[in-house]
């Protein structure tokens, strides 16, 4: 996102993005192989993921999902 939506600079590589089919423009103009000498993204993902885990999860609304199944599965998850 910070290299090919917001023109950062840094290094990304997905070659799904190669997909012409899929994506055509991103196919085409080479979106999923990008490289910049100077890589200013690649050093703050660390801190930009420990501030993501540290957002907490909202509360899901009653009813919008099935409460037996969510019970089911927190007992196998835990």
């Amino acid at each position: 996102m910070a290299n090919l939506e917001m023109h950062g600079q840094g290094n990304f590589y997905d070659p799904r993005l190669d997909n012409a089919d899929q994506f055509a423009v991103a196919a085409r103009a080479g979106f999923g192989h990008v490289t910049n000498t100077t890589d200013l993204i690649t050093p703050k993902l660390a801190a930009l993921h420990i501030y993501q885990l540290g957002i907490p999860a909202p509360d899901a609304l009653s009813g919008t999902f099935n409460e037996a199944a969510a019970k089911r599965g927190a007992k196998i998850f835990n």
